[in-house]
């Protein structure tokens, strides 16, 4: 569900967009990253923490705080917590810890899959071996941080949310032209390629 902007925001781009001449795609990629660090800055960033230490998503706002984002976190803990949270509103991005006392991010990725939401997911564990995180993001997590190492994970965020908003806008003009809505097979080979791309980073960390 996209948020809705300031007015005079709204207008600022429009205006920019009107004015800016055809540009390749480089150019192109860097106005979306700029536009979105700029909406971020402006508007919430909703974001919705799997995590059971109070302490360690506190951290996490702080960080992102820090980098210059406006989180609005609310933290959740168990299966059932996590389920009625994504019923409750939308949410921009979800951080997960690997491993709960009651279930774990294969099990949340689970529940995100039953719900039909396609969200950002990044998980923030303490500790992780590095083939549980393969099989993480091969069942659709979309990143990796440890808890000691959050230095990227403000710049993984923007990227994944300017991404996710990007796939909105492909899936919705792509309707028409299809049954039901269901993705193309341009936009499957994108997400395998993003998730490859993302364990080769992984292997490099």
């Amino acid at each position: 569900m996209p948020r809705a902007l300031s007015h005079a925001y709204v207008g600022d781009v429009r205006r920019c967009e009107h004015r800016s001449p055809p540009m390749e795609a480089s150019a192109a990629k860097a106005t979306a990253v700029a536009l979105t660090r700029c909406r971020l800055l402006i508007v919430p960033l909703r974001v919705l923490q799997v995590e059971d230490s109070p302490d360690d998503a506190e951290l996490i706002v702080v960080r992102l705080r820090e980098a210059g984002l406006a989180p609005q976190a609310h933290r959740v803990d168990s299966a059932e917590t996590l389920a009625a949270a994504l019923a409750l509103q939308a949410w921009d991005i979800v951080l997960c810890d690997y491993t709960l006392p009651s279930f774990d991010a294969l099990a949340a990725l689970a529940i995100l899959k039953r719900e039909r939401l396609d969200l950002p997911f990044i998980i923030v564990s303490g500790s992780m071996q590095e083939e549980a995180a393969v099989r993480a993001m091969k069942a659709g997590a979309s990143d990796f941080f440890k808890k000691d190492s959050l230095t990227r994970l403000p710049a993984a965020i923007e990227r994944e949310v300017r991404e996710a908003e990007s796939d909105a806008v492909k899936i919705k003009q792509a309707v028409p032209r299809s049954k039901g809505g269901k993705k193309g097979a341009a936009t499957r080979r994108a997400e395998t390629e993003k998730r490859d791309t993302n364990i080769r980073s992984l292997h490099a960390k």
